[in-house]
């Protein structure tokens, strides 16, 4: 009886050991990702002020062009940076949220975003950051 006691309290601390390690958070990892709406490439639109585009992974942003309009031009361009998204309004065709980023090691101020889906004339993606009113255009997956 005593044994069987010590055996059940060994396997307890055991799996209590192992689900501890698993939940370590590992010191400001973030384990969320990126909306699947927002993921793919987004440009600004052809002609304008701005050249930028934004390759939005599964938990990677890569913000690049010519002339990177604020709020993007603050991360550091061509490189795949750290990233996750958290909602705050899932509507049918209108998401919003914020889009985290990590840049050299730290965690940056929220971007906030609305994304939305135009149905007509013709089905378009569009991004928009706010407080700038940056609008990126989806281009392909």
């Amino acid at each position: 009886m005593k044994r069987t006691i010590i055996t059940i309290g060994l396997f307890s601390l055991a799996v209590l050991l192992l689900s501890s390690c698993i939940y370590v958070d590992g010191g400001g990892t973030h384990y969320q990702n990126f909306n699947y709406n927002l993921r793919g490439t987004w440009e600004t639109q052809p002609g304008s002020y701005y050249n930028c585009t934004v390759v939005i992974d599964y938990n990677t942003i890569r913000i690049s062009g010519s002339y990177i309009p604020s709020p993007l031009s603050r991360f550091t361009p061509y490189s795949s940076l750290k990233g996750y998204t958290e909602e705050t309004s899932d509507l049918y065709l209108l998401k919003e949220g914020f889009i985290y980023i990590q840049d050299k090691g730290t965690w940056q101020n929220p971007l906030q975003y609305t994304y939305w889906v135009t149905e007509y004339p013709q089905s378009e993606k569009r991004l928009t950051l706010l407080p700038s009113n940056l609008t990126l255009f989806y281009k392909y997956p």
